[in-house]
């Protein structure tokens, strides 16, 4: 992952899967395209029914990991960030 990328949280509800990137700085096309990637990955395991709809959010955030929206759970947590 980018060094910017904090953190990635993961949700799932009502068929729809949302993934939100927190980074260091505002998001740039490339930070997108690493979250399309990964939510690519995720949903290339399951049937098309089971998800059937993504949500992918990028954003700036420099508040404590611990007072993120964290969704389902937190996928991914950058090591300095624990």
């Amino acid at each position: 992952l980018q060094s910017n990328v904090r953190a990635i949280a993961i949700g799932y509800r009502y068929n729809r899967l949302t993934l939100k990137c927190y980074l260091d700085s505002l998001p740039s096309e490339q930070d997108k395209e690493m979250l399309s990637d990964i939510a690519g990955e995720i949903i290339s395991d399951f049937p098309p029914d089971k998800i059937p709809r993504t949500t992918e959010i990028c954003e700036f955030s420099n508040v404590p990991i611990s007072e993120l929206d964290k969704l389902d759970s937190f996928i991914y947590i950058r090591t300095n960030e624990r």
